[in-house]
């Protein structure tokens, strides 16, 4: 069997094995930050709403491992330190109070800070090539920044293991915009996948939807489904 690195590296050849991991494991680090970037919004968006319950920040599942504070937010690494993440508050919150604008800043608040973000990085890797001040140039750029959210999430979707073959040899192309590119892939991912409402999984006898779903059915229409 052709060793893992050139299967990785088709194009580019084989790299050192110590350089690949670095690669990959640069690439797990990323989605834990955008992971932990998209809960901080969901924090952060209901405080600008005038909800100030959301100030606890869980990442993973299980038992609680380790807990610190960040100002009024507490950040509580819980055992299995899979990227997945949810927010909380000290005390039960009462939901019902809020209105539908309140709801909206809760629900919508992480993708926000994902978009946000993808935005950003992507935006830096587009004026990394043109002039700033180009006549013209911000509507191009904002088409490039929707062309790039949205062709990678997809891309994401379709490509698989393929997929992280060409993420890792995108590297040589874009030197040091590499991680760049990275954090907006992965921000547009989490922001797509996000968007569109998926039943999860069912919680207590309640469907347990992703932030798109909470946004319609506990947001818009004020059922009661699981948190």
């Amino acid at each position: 069997m052709r060793p893992l690195c050139k299967r990785l590296y088709i194009d580019s050849g084989c790299k050192g094995e110590k350089e690949m991991m670095g690669d990959i494991l640069a690439i797990i680090g990323i989605f834990y930050l955008s992971v932990f970037i998209h809960e901080i919004g969901h924090c952060v968006m209901p405080r600008l709403a005038g909800i100030k319950e959301f100030n606890n920040i869980y990442i993973g599942i299980g038992n609680e491992l380790h807990k610190f504070k960040i100002g009024h937010v507490s950040i509580v690494m819980n055992k299995f330190l899979i990227p997945f993440g949810h927010v909380g508050g000290n005390e039960e919150i009462k939901y019902n109070k809020f209105n539908v604008l309140q709801r909206t800043f809760v629900h919508l608040g992480g993708i926000t800070f994902n978009l946000v973000i993808a935005i950003i990085a992507f935006g830096a890797i587009y004026y990394s090539n043109h002039d700033f001040l180009l006549i013209g140039s911000f509507a191009s750029l904002i088409s490039y920044i929707f062309k790039s959210v949205v062709n990678s999430s997809l891309w994401i979707f379709q490509n698989g293991f393929e997929g992280l073959t060409a993420l890792l040899n995108a590297k040589r192309n874009l030197g040091i915009y590499y991680y760049l590119y990275i954090l907006g892939i992965i921000n547009s991912f989490i922001f797509i996948f996000n968007t569109i409402p998926i039943p999860m999984m069912i919680k207590n006898g309640k469907v347990l939807f992703n932030d798109g779903g909470q946004f319609i059915f506990k947001g818009l229409l004020n059922k009661d489904t699981s948190c």
